[in-house]
């Protein structure tokens, strides 16, 4: 089965628990206060949690009320979290993703590839305006998505061959954005990172819309991270403070701060944090000035019991 039919089978499977159609979809994002965009080892790790009810209520605190707050996942994730057989989602992950929707939180399914027309509602551009941004967008960040231009460049029989190369002439076709982002997503290998590029490249469109909301990408991929930061750098222009990153180092820190986590919750920090950075850690410590901040070698025991006692990493990576 390929994973437009593996997609189409999970979103028929969640129907009940999600928003689907995509100009819906579009609207409960621009009306959230703060929108959550899972990337498939975040989303697989937290569903395996043990204590799944810590994890939503970290969620919930991050707005004063639930309805502020709108989870977005995308297509490609949910073919990342898909069953054995492909013809649904992983059972493990549909019942954490019907959980939060049982405690009120707004599920919804983003198509990568409609996102741009259902934009057309709130920005006036031509199909030329908007096809050159795509190509802008990937282009200047060749360095944050590289497997996305790896199947673009490498790939002979891309539709679209040439786009970026100095000089391209960007087509006037309406459909030119869907049918990119289409042929990139029938590409898909197992374990590459297109699903978390797509993400971002989802974001960087999303930004241009106005508006005050929050875009957390939540990730546990340390490389994702600095490829996604870098991006926002590159192309977010006077929005990039508007996305930021959620990793597992971040969660467990808010969760100590809201008192969700408690010194009794020491061995759960440590399996969240051990899925990610393993035993051995390299944290990057916010030393007070005018000390300079300083990476420092500590066991992942070591560094739960240094969070739990209140100390505050800025990073945290495993110790190659």
């Amino acid at each position: 089965m390929g994973a437009t039919e593996t997609i189409n089978a999970i979103k028929a499977e969640i129907a009940d628990i999600s928003i689907q159609d995509c100009d819906e979809v579009l609207d409960k994002i621009l009306k959230a206060k703060t929108v959550l965009f899972f990337d498939t080892g975040f989303f697989e790790k937290a569903a395996k949690y043990s204590k799944r009810a810590k994890i939503i209520e970290i969620i919930k605190r991050m707005e004063a009320d639930i309805t502020g707050i709108t989870i977005v996942m995308s297509e490609l994730v949910l073919y990342e979290l898909r069953s054995v057989d492909g013809l649904g989602l992983n059972p493990v992950d549909a019942d954490f993703l019907k959980a939060l929707y049982d405690e009120g939180f707004c599920i919804t399914i983003l198509s990568e590839e409609n996102l741009c027309d259902s934009m057309d509602k709130y920005i006036k551009r031509s199909a030329t305006e908007k096809n050159s941004q795509l190509v802008k967008f990937i282009y200047d960040n060749k360095a944050n998505l590289t497997k996305l231009c790896g199947v673009i460049i490498r790939d002979g029989d891309f539709p679209y061959i040439g786009m970026l190369e100095n000089g391209y002439k960007v087509p006037r076709e309406p459909n030119y954005v869907a049918e990119v982002i289409s042929a990139i997503i029938r590409r898909k290998q197992d374990r590459d990172s297109l699903a978390e590029e797509l993400i971002t490249l989802a974001l960087l469109f999303l930004l241009e819309l106005p508006g005050r909301t929050r875009y957390m990408f939540c990730t546990n991929d340390y490389a994702a991270i600095t490829r996604f930061n870098k991006a926002m750098q590159t192309s977010a222009g006077s929005n990039e403070s508007r996305a930021a990153c959620v990793s597992f180092l971040s969660f467990v820190q808010y969760a100590i701060q809201e008192k969700i986590f408690l010194n009794e919750d020491k061995q759960d920090i440590l399996r969240l944090l051990r899925c990610s950075v393993g035993e051995e850690v390299l944290v990057l410590r916010d030393d007070k000035l005018p000390i300079h901040k300083t990476w420092v070698t500590l066991s992942i025991e070591s560094a739960a019991e240094r969070l739990l006692n209140g100390e505050r990493f800025l990073d945290m990576t495993h110790k190659k």
